[in-house]
């Protein structure tokens, strides 16, 4: 149970601003290619850069440092744990013409 209401009460540091901009205009665009193009295009790099970053993976959920008391026991939760830690790593293949059109 004190795992639990420590998890409960954890308060979420402030979040810093990304450094993408979202709009749909030319400079927001021109932004964010000079982003990527400092960090090489390496879009997970500039992801786990910033920790508060509402764009780093698993920004939403709490730290999995406190969740680890509470869900240990859960036979998914390791890899629930690195999703969370590392973001999702879904395999993309490419897909054939006839089932894309």
């Amino acid at each position: 149970m004190a795992a639990i209401k420590n998890a409960l009460a954890w308060h979420p540091p402030p979040r810093s601003k990304p450094g993408f901009k979202f709009k749909l205009t030319e400079l927001a665009a021109r932004t964010n290619l000079e982003i990527l193009e400092s960090y090489n295009y390496d879009l997970q790099a500039i992801l786990l850069e910033d920790a508060h970053s509402p764009l780093c993976p698993g920004s939403e959920f709490r730290p999995t440092a406190i969740l680890d008391p509470v869900l240990q026991g859960h036979p998914l939760w390791a890899r629930a744990k690195k999703t969370l830690m590392h973001g999702a790593h879904l395999p993309v293949e490419p897909i054939k013409e006839q089932p894309r059109l």
